[in-house]
């Protein structure tokens, strides 16, 4: 969770209306689960089939687990990275707020990879006045229109870019060709 559960509210509701038409589809990959936060806000828009969370961070998991027990709802420790996980809707908030080029890139190919049909990400703006970086000299900024620009050459022209609804954040849903 980035910041208050305000904050973490606003990008949610951002990333649920963008994968919306995802609704339609059967899976959705939570990258960088947390704790199943997501699953609830897509719940909440009576979207979601077979949802499957992962994250690197096992204690996250385990909670996760303990916190959907019953439902239909999985979650599991793994890296994207090491093996694609498909699905139609693939899905990051917040995994980009401590990061490097290196890691944004190969995670967002990886994501791109296991994406059947629509995937999303977040990530902290450098549009952001400087008195909204409030994560500091660590956070991983990045400028959208640079980042829409490289998604558009290295993945589909499909793209939606909101940044309309915190200063310090922008959202980027990219559709695939076909359904």
């Amino acid at each position: 969770r980035w910041g208050s559960e305000e904050l973490q509210s606003a990008r949610l509701e951002v990333m649920a209306r963008i994968v919306k038409r995802a609704c339609q589809y059967e899976r959705v990959l939570d990258v960088g689960c947390g704790l199943g936060e997501l699953a609830m806000w897509l719940g909440n828009y009576s979207c979601l089939g077979p949802y499957r969370g992962i994250d690197l961070v096992e204690e996250l998991i385990t909670e996760a687990k303990t916190r959907f027990d019953g439902r239909k709802y999985r979650f599991e420790t793994h890296d994207l990275r090491d093996e694609p996980r498909p699905a139609d809707a693939v899905i990051a908030s917040g995994i980009f707020a401590l990061c490097n080029d290196r890691i944004f890139w190969s995670m967002l190919d990886a994501m791109w990879e296991s994406a059947e049909v629509v995937m999303a990400f977040n990530c902290k703006s450098s549009w952001a006045p400087e008195n909204s970086k409030y994560l500091g000299k660590t956070a991983y900024f990045r400028d959208p229109a640079e980042t829409l620009a490289q998604c558009r050459t290295r993945y589909t022209r499909n793209l939606i870019l909101d940044h309309s609804y915190l200063d310090h954040d922008f959202t980027i849903g990219m559709h695939k060709g076909g359904k």
